[in-house]
């Protein structure tokens, strides 16, 4: 599986050295390539906005600072400068925060994982203030959320949805995570109890996650995190989730990989992809890392990889959005590509039929605001979901429809 030619997927330079730079360790052609990339006339301004979407910030200025710093004009290199400190203190008020709240859920006995975030950044990056994050994503039992819920808001976050006793019961069931936010001190904080909601249709050994738990250190203090294998699937499907929509998720996989590799269990991890119909996301998160990030995968793992026929069919997807900004996206658009692209993304027929119907009469944030209704009965809220899709999308799509057809 040779990587795509970089010309093919990039048409400006400041696209090629974002690539580049979106790694924590350089082989000597990168390094090269980067310099010969930094002499050039670029515009900056577009770069540090391209680094900004992405999440890629802090591996940009990181790398361009260490291998490049004589070839950039002096008005950038203190912009480098001036953003990799803005983001290590960033990111150590968001540790900082994400360690008291573990101790908080561990006095009320409230077992919690930190999941991606300051975690990812420590651990697979190797350095805290090499990875954005802008928020805090701890994984509990879905019996413990309304509790971790509840801590939170007398810590002082406020949820970002209202609901009532019957309608918090079917969101429990059917979504994935309580978003909070502390608006004073600028902090979100995720309580996940899924990875991704139900109607996702990715049915995972939750309970086996648990028992297979290992300790990390962050900030000199010992945590418990996901173990090698489930974190690398469970990246891959986060970022099939969102189409790959920023190349830092790719580079997630990417370091994943390289810092897992020496003890990474392989056919452990096909095995649980397989088992949870999440093959198909695991070697498109696998792909795109190998072919974008040039991340060594074992040669059995490559001809597994290859034998996917869909692959690079979602791939050029991906390659086909990266660059552009969503809101320059047509939204009715995009709800019917990200759904045909999850469908394509699942590999078990069941898992895409259970996901066309879960899609249409799964309730979301939006549906149970209250300006759509959503102090109405949980069961009202689905079946008038459905009925407020078609209202919204139905017209788009026929007009998609006719306009290719023309």
């Amino acid at each position: 599986m040779p990587p795509m030619p970089t010309s093919s997927i990039t048409d400006r330079p400041e696209h090629e050295l974002l690539l580049c730079c979106a790694r924590t360790q350089l082989a000597p052609e990168t390094a090269e390539r980067i310099c010969a990339l930094a002499g050039r006339q670029l515009d900056w301004e577009y770069l540090f906005q391209l680094a900004s979407r992405h999440k890629l910030s802090p591996l940009l200025c990181w790398q361009l600072k260490t291998v490049a710093a004589e070839l950039i004009p002096p008005s950038v290199h203190e912009q480098l400068r001036t953003w990799l400190s803005a983001t290590s203190r960033r990111n150590l008020q968001l540790a900082a925060e994400l360690l008291q709240l573990l101790q908080l859920f561990h006095e009320h006995d409230i077992s919690a994982i930190p999941y991606k975030g300051a975690v990812l950044a420590e651990t697979v990056y190797g350095n805290l203030a090499l990875r954005e994050f802008v928020d805090l994503d701890v994984l509990v039992r879905k019996r413990d959320v309304l509790a971790a819920r509840d801590l939170l808001i007398a810590r002082g976050y406020q949820p970002f949805v209202q609901l009532d006793a019957s309608q918090e019961n079917a969101y429990l069931d059917y979504q994935c995570e309580h978003v909070l936010s502390d608006e004073r001190r600028d902090l979100m904080v995720e309580i996940q109890w899924r990875v991704v909601p139900d109607y996702f249709s990715f049915p995972f050994d939750y309970e086996g996650l648990w028992r297979r738990i290992e300790t990390a250190t962050l900030c000199q203090r010992p945590i418990v995190t996901l173990s090698p294998e489930d974190t690398l699937l469970l990246l891959c499907v986060h970022g099939s989730k969102h189409l790959w929509a920023r190349l830092g998720w790719i580079c997630d996989v990417a370091e994943a990989v390289r810092h897992f590799q020496p003890r990474l269990n392989w056919p452990l991890l096909e095995q649980r992809a397989m088992h949870s119909g999440s093959q198909r996301m695991l070697y498109l998160g696998l792909f795109l890392a190998h072919d974008l990030l040039q991340a060594e995968l074992p040669p059995e793992v490559r001809q597994q990889v290859c034998a996917d026929v869909a692959l690079k069919s979602l791939a050029q997807q991906v390659y086909a959005r990266l660059w552009t900004k969503a809101e320059e996206q047509d939204e009715a658009a995009n709800f019917f590509e990200h759904s045909f692209f999850h469908l394509k993304a699942k590999e078990r027929w069941r898992d895409r039929l259970r996901f066309c119907f879960r899609v249409l009469s799964t309730a979301t944030i939006e549906d149970w605001s209250p300006k759509n209704g959503g102090r109405l009965p949980a069961f009202s809220v689905h079946a008038r979901r459905f009925v407020r899709l078609g209202r919204k999308y139905l017209p788009q799509f026929l007009r998609l429809l006719f306009k290719r057809a023309a």
